[in-house]
């Protein structure tokens, strides 16, 4: 279903509409100019009446009524959201013109800047508002691309025409990320990619990789891809080489910032890439539209793009100098935005290779003796605080055992644990081979003397051992506990959770249709 949207604003910015429409949001409604206030306090507005999945609040400072201050901007906000309990607010940060009749008092600036400071603080008391940073795309475009006065005088209007095609795609950005639509595998070529020149011809001593020139770019590069792999992005790579010579690079160049060990089912052979990316699918357990595939080759990319059109497949910048900041604009916001790292991303890729180790040591064992000799430990607790955003990441990213299907937002997630009708438990695993953390998570919604368990989800990393069988062993006795007496449960058959199908009958619930289960306690 497309996300919808609702666009409040004292400034008129009824193009950007459109913009929207056009780049896959469903419905959208544009608020009367300057018509903010009234549809946030007033009971007949209609934001308040209908359910948006977003509502987009866009207040440029220079036309703020005289004494309008950020806490009457909050405090609106607030309103609206006690009386409307579903949708995320995007509210733009404040960004004004960068000339004043008051030069360099420094008035206006200040102004502005403590606007902003209140408006962040603001933003991380209230789990259901995301700060849309307008102030980052005036610094990397400037003030002049994205406002143009010409069109204030016109209709009220501020923004250039190319201002609302940026902002269009900045809220998609953000709300792929509150959605948890993001891309999990980067799949890298390696010659005139991560370095320069052509491994195979020249050998590692003379690739274009150093802390000078040209060798610069590919450095800072690989820097950048290092920062993205601690947010829990899995590294691959996709390269028509020789395996032994490019382990020798990552090992022996002093430059190469990242090595072998980075990447996890690399596919360094002769192979088409097309066949490459599927192996590498079928090892990791993912998507095909999982994966992002850079390559500077555009036949290369051509052929991925025809063959395999899930795959996000960007153009490669053709002026190098770019290389990094096109990385970073045109790669990481679009494919990999986040709003939170959890604690289990930084250690991602760890996590892969001890699951390699897993297999391997599965390989040598019946499968009753691999389970035992893994020594596994389970562990169920009540969510906390700190562990909201990891049951968000779940529900939105987990497919293969998700009963219900059902996707929920961090802020959605933070709503039912501060209900009384809703107990949200973590999972986490280790066994010999390290500690997994948080793998899976339950909802269960509570009614009287009966639970219903609204999803329960676990990570494709832990499927194959029994766990998900001592998992709601364990929560039927914290549940019995409680008074419980009664558990229902739902299944809902998707893409790729079939196999999870029969998991309530095979754990002795009643089967009462389709798609729904219960026992007794």
């Amino acid at each position: 279903m497309k996300s919808s949207i609702a666009l409040l604003s004292n400034i008129t910015i009824d193009p950007l509409k459109s913009v929207l429409q056009q780049i896959g949001f469903g419905k959208v409604y544009v608020a009367g100019y300057n018509q903010w206030q009234y549809e946030l306090l007033s009971p007949d507005s209609e934001i308040i009446n209908n359910s948006y999945t977003y509502l987009l609040l866009y207040l440029h400072p220079d036309e703020l009524a005289n004494g309008v201050e950020i806490g009457e901007i909050t405090s609106a906000i607030d309103q609206f959201l006690r009386q409307q309990p579903k949708g995320i607010v995007m509210m733009c940060d404040f960004s004004g013109r960068p000339l004043y009749t008051t030069t360099y008092t420094g008035d206006a600036l200040v102004k502005e800047k403590v606007l902003n400071a209140s408006l962040y603080t603001y933003a991380t008391t209230q789990p259901r508002v995301q700060i849309l940073a307008l102030s980052r795309l005036v610094n990397l475009h400037g003030y002049n691309t994205l406002f143009d006065d010409k069109y204030w005088y016109l209709g009220r209007m501020k923004f250039s025409h190319t201002a609302y095609s940026l902002l269009a795609h900045e809220i998609l950005n953000l709300s792929r990320a509150i959605e948890g639509k993001t891309s999990k595998v980067l799949v890298l070529d390696l010659d005139n990619t991560l370095w320069g020149g052509v491994l195979g011809e020249e050998g590692w001593q003379h690739i274009t990789l150093s802390n000078e020139g040209k060798g610069l770019i590919y450095k800072e590069f690989q820097h950048q891809i290092a920062l993205l792999k601690q947010t829990g992005v899995i590294l691959s790579l996709c390269s028509k080489n020789n395996e032994a010579e490019v382990r020798e690079a990552f090992k022996k160049h002093p430059d190469c910032i990242l090595k072998w060990d980075d990447f996890v089912a690399p596919r360094v052979n002769w192979l088409p890439k097309d066949q490459n990316l599927l192996s590498i699918c079928r090892e990791l357990n993912v998507g095909i539209d999982s994966l992002v595939f850079i390559d500077d080759n555009q036949i290369e990319r051509e052929l991925v793009r025809t063959s395999l059109p899930e795959v996000q497949v960007p153009e490669f910048p053709a002026d190098t100098t770019k290389l990094s900041q096109w990385f970073i604009e045109e790669v990481v916001y679009p494919c990999f935005p986040r709003i939170h790292f959890t604690k289990e991303d930084a250690y991602k890729t760890q996590q892969y290779h001890r699951n390699k180790e897993r297999e391997e040591v599965r390989s040598q064992f019946s499968y009753d003796d691999f389970i035992q000799q893994l020594k596994i430990e389970v562990d169920i607790q009540e969510a906390k605080p700190d562990t909201l955003n990891r049951i968000a990441q779940l529900t939105q990213k987990t497919n293969q055992f998700n009963l219900s299907l059902k996707r929920y937002t961090e802020a959605e997630i933070a709503t039912m644990y501060t209900s009384r009708d809703w107990k949200l438990y973590t999972c986490s695993y280790r066994d010999k081979f390290g500690d997994e953390g948080i793998i899976g998570s339950v909802l269960v919604l509570l009614k009287q003397d009966t639970a219903h368990i609204d999803n329960f989800l676990l990570s494709c990393r832990a499927l194959g051992r029994k766990v998900e069988f001592s998992i709601l062993e364990q929560i039927k006795s914290a549940l019995k506990e409680l008074g419980i007496q009664r558990i229902t449960a739902s299944y809902y058959p998707g893409e790729k959770n079939i196999p999870a199908k029969r998991f309530y009958s095979d754990c002795g619930f009643t089967t009462l249709s389709e798609h729904d289960f219960e026992t007794q306690l």
